[in-house]
């Protein structure tokens, strides 16, 4: 066994087994979507732009067409909702990973 520093507990992260962690609840997210999971993570908070998570679907071995990408993204923000994560397109500049806001 291997001692792993945790990650700060304001940021979701991916575990060993692809499983994406954070307040205690977790979602199994797919081999196919993990390097554009990875990326978001990386850049919680900020703008990732489109181009840069196309790439890494597509170092993946994927192939990509906009259609391909679209129902990624679009599975990818389904998955992340349940955690109280919102994927949120940046009109013009990428998508941003963020905690959902709370109803108010």
């Amino acid at each position: 066994m291997h001692d792993i520093e945790a990650p700060h507990p304001s940021k979701p992260f991916l575990d060993e087994d692809g499983l994406l962690r954070w307040h205690g609840r977790w979602v199994a997210i797919p081999d196919a979507q993990v390097p554009v999971v990875e990326l978001l993570l990386e850049r919680y908070g900020k703008v990732v732009r489109t181009s840069e998570l196309v790439a890494a679907y597509e170092r993946a071995g994927h192939s990509v067409s906009e259609a391909s990408v679209r129902s990624l993204l679009s599975r990818i923000k389904q998955r992340v909702a349940g955690l109280g994560l919102n994927l949120l397109a940046v009109r013009g500049r990428g998508l941003i990973l963020v905690e959902a806001e709370a109803p108010g």
